[in-house]
């Protein structure tokens, strides 16, 4: 796999153009699709079966595999933060038939650590879908109903409020924005994925959580909401405030989307493309959607590529701010 030479900014924008105009300039020239699917699909979600992704994925499916069409079926693969099941549809014929899940880990982890891909050369994005829906949660016991006097209370206890976030992942980004954006420091305390989080909060092992993961929980009145870090109010909840109507310019990009090998025929992006963003409308894939208030947020494939190369851009410079750079 070829490196990126990351020194200087200018060299780093020239690349990231190139590359957007190399993985755009397929799709202009698409036309005339083809039928899609025509033959069993396997669509790998890097997540475990039974989680709100997984059960997502498996609606979306459901709607593809609509009568007349090909088997879509999920293939879960779990492992390296979300991105071991990208990386083997990377190494996959380039002819619709393995497609992955990508989320937001897939841009972040190149940046710090060595990885199998180059998500700039070694896919062929093909639609965005939705976003994880990230927000500031408390227990339904915590005393605050209020993201003003959880600031309050840090800024009187100054490293003494405790933060459940997953990894170092995008919940501990945003945790790092808000603390400077606010005037405080607080505790980040990191568990291996969102469940663990979420027990620690509902436990009082922690006093709040800034990660994803909190539908199920909210709808069932076991966690309160005190802010979106979103750039609107989430679905569902719409007396929910955006941490920018608080006075904390602090929102999560986190779209998770569909791609396919590098190379795929243009014509085959687009079909799959439409197939997908359809297969969106579908009344069981919106429910799912409904039940983990997420967004429905649909990009083409243009518009997906162009995010896929700001994201990138935006966790290099995450990374280096949080001296987490791979050097």
């Amino acid at each position: 796999m070829q490196s990126w030479n990351f020194n200087g900014r200018r060299g780093w924008l020239k690349q990231a153009a190139a590359c957007a105009a190399a993985l755009c300039a397929p799709m202009a020239r698409a036309a005339n699709p083809p039928a899609w699917p025509a033959k069993p699909v396997s669509l790998i979600v890097p997540f475990p079966a039974g989680g709100p992704i997984d059960a997502l994925m498996r609606a979306l499916a459901h709607a593809l595999s609509a009568p007349g069409n090909a088997s879509v079926v999920v293939l879960n693969q779990p492992g390296a933060s979300g991105t071991l099941g990208p990386t083997t549809m990377a190494r996959a014929a380039a002819d619709g038939a393995t497609l992955a899940v990508i989320t937001p880990s897939v841009f972040r982890l190149p940046h710090v650590q060595k990885v199998g891909y180059d998500p700039l050369k070694d896919f062929s994005y093909i639609a965005g879908l939705t976003s994880f829906a990230y927000a500031v949660s408390v227990s339904a016991e915590s005393r605050w109903k209020s993201l003003a006097e959880v600031v309050a209370h840090a800024k009187a206890n100054p490293g003494r409020l405790n933060v459940a976030v997953v990894g170092t992942g995008l919940g501990y980004i945003a945790t790092h924005h808000w603390q400077k954006k606010a005037g405080i420091s607080v505790n980040p305390v990191s568990f291996k994925g969102g469940a663990d989080a979420m027990v620690a909060l509902l436990g009082g092992h922690v006093d709040l959580m800034f990660e994803a993961g909190w539908g199920a929980m909210a709808q069932a009145g076991k966690v309160r909401l005190l802010a979106a870090a979103d750039t609107q109010r989430l679905p569902g909840w719409p007396d929910l405030p955006t941490m920018a109507e608080l006075g904390y310019d602090v929102s999560v990009q986190s779209v998770i989307g569909i791609a396919g090998p590098k190379n795929m025929d243009p014509a085959l992006v687009t079909a799959i493309q439409d197939a997908v963003l359809r297969a969106s409308g579908d009344e069981k894939y919106q429910r799912a959607l409904a039940t983990e208030s997420m967004p429905s947020r649909p990009m083409n494939a243009r518009e997906y590529t162009d995010y896929a190369v700001r994201q990138f851009a935006a966790e290099r410079d995450n990374a280096r701010e949080l001296g987490l750079a791979n050097q």
